[in-house]
């Protein structure tokens, strides 16, 4: 019937413009998503008059920072990222119970004096420890007492000096000064002897988190600084290629 005919003729119509359709949206972005063909086709020197036609921008573009500003930049944000270390709060206080323990065993003196012997071996522990035994790391030697480092304690970073934390000698170098100049019913040679065994250095350098936040201080640093707007000017003809010049047509140039 021709009723049916024209139905018929509509829905083929509908499928035909419908293909043509997709076929277009589909060129659009395969031709989209091509990289430009236009080649850069300037040549200049730094301080040298520039030999064409006066150069507007033929797109927006940004302005990207030269090698020399981007590791400049770089070693300034370096120098406020300290060496990040740890603070064992784990084998701190297990040495404690351990030489508690090792105390309890050995003490063969008299109930006051274990009294007055445990107190002062705990006083000593916890002076040093809590204070932190720094690691000795080959690869920071260029660190002086006065430099600067991030500990993490319980989740918590302080920035501090070097000089704060006791290291291994200097923490047996107090140990023996105090103990010169305690009381006789001090067993000296016991406390001595415990705290040298179980002392242990608990401020550690973690290179991991180091790196990280060196990676991440690099991060923030941005590649550009400031944009050319579309059909600004560039550069005028005959006009000396200056440093700045020099900068913004290499930006262009990258665009392309």
């Amino acid at each position: 019937t021709p009723i049916k005919d024209f139905f018929l003729k509509l829905v083929h119509s509908y499928q035909t413009v419908s293909r043509v359709f997709i076929l277009l949206c589909v060129m659009f972005v395969i031709i989209w998503q091509m990289p430009r063909t236009v080649k850069f086709k300037y040549e200049y020197q730094k301080m040298k008059p520039w030999q064409y036609e006066s150069l507007y921008a033929p797109f927006n573009f940004p302005i990207y920072k030269t090698a020399e500003q981007l590791k400049m930049e770089e070693a300034n944000s370096l120098k406020d990222t300290y060496p990040i270390f740890i603070y064992d709060n784990v084998n701190t206080k297990q040495n404690k119970e351990n030489m508690l323990e090792e105390f309890e065993a050995k003490w063969s003196g008299s109930l006051d004096d274990k009294l007055k012997n445990k107190l002062l071996l705990e006083e000593l522990y916890d002076t040093i420890e809590n204070q932190g035994i720094i690691t000795n790391i080959s690869s920071l030697d260029n660190l002086k007492q006065e430099s600067m480092i991030d500990v993490i304690r319980d989740r918590i970073v302080k920035t501090r000096q070097l000089r704060d934390f006791y290291t291994m000698k200097s923490a047996i170098d107090f140990i023996s000064n105090y103990l010169n100049d305690t009381d006789d019913d001090i067993d000296k040679i016991l406390i001595n002897r415990l705290l040298l065994a179980h002392l242990h250095q608990n401020v550690i350098y973690s290179e991991d988190k180091t790196k990280q936040s060196e990676e991440q201080a690099k991060s923030a640093i941005s590649l550009t600084f400031g944009m050319v707007q579309k059909d600004e000017l560039i550069i005028n003809e005959g006009e000396i290629v200056t440093e700045e010049k020099y900068n913004i047509l290499n930006s262009l140039k990258t665009e392309y």
